[in-house]
């Protein structure tokens, strides 16, 4: 590893935010780049996490608007896709992406896990209709189960058990995942109380 002293990180510093050389460009430009830099990097983390997602995706769950230009500006740097609606998804170009075949494990969401939270178009993890059960309002986002991906009830924890509320009849053998997740968090749980 290749040491660095303060006075090198300095100028990385200073050469990364246009302050190390004069430059000719008016300081309003200056900040725009830098600003513009800022939000592409804020765009390729939210693509690593949440991605592929559209640009009211990014905008929504960062409070930031007006990234279309942002997005533009970044070129071929990004994978383009085109989604269920027609809507066009960005992503890192050497993200993968799984097979849609491969069934995902029953989960246990906490509240206000952005996996529901992390997208303005919210249906490719929570139906319209049990959004309202979950997002009841007043800012209120109740833990969630995942079976095979989708929100399908929400769970508690009551200080030694947890309650699981499926929104629907499961079959036997979604309910058997179901508490299998339960019991597998339960010890987890308890620990978390008990500290």
């Amino acid at each position: 590893m290749t040491p660095l002293s303060r006075r090198a990180l300095n100028r990385a510093l200073l050469q990364r935010q246009f302050l190390l050389e004069r430059t000719d460009q008016a300081p309003l430009n200056v900040i725009r780049r830098l600003v513009a830099l800022q939000a592409q990097n804020l765009i390729r983390r939210y693509l690593a996490a949440f991605g592929p997602a559209t640009v009211a995706d990014v905008q929504a769950w960062s409070g930031l608007t007006r990234l279309n230009q942002v997005v533009a500006n970044m070129g071929i740097e990004l994978r383009h896709y085109t989604g269920p609606d027609g809507q066009t998804l960005l992503d890192l170009p050497d993200a993968h992406l799984p097979d849609p075949r491969i069934p995902a494990p029953v989960r246990l969401l906490p509240a206000y896990d952005n996996a529901l939270l992390g997208h303005a178009d919210r249906t490719r993890i929570i139906s319209d209709e049990d959004r309202k059960q979950v997002m009841p309002g007043r800012a209120l986002v109740h833990p969630t189960i995942l079976i095979d991906g989708f929100v399908r009830g929400t769970w508690s924890f009551t200080g030694d058990d947890i309650r699981l509320v499926p929104f629907r009849p499961l079959a036997t053998v979604e309910q058997q995942a179901v508490n299998d997740e339960a019991n597998r968090m339960l010890p987890f749980l308890m620990h978390r109380r008990a500290s």
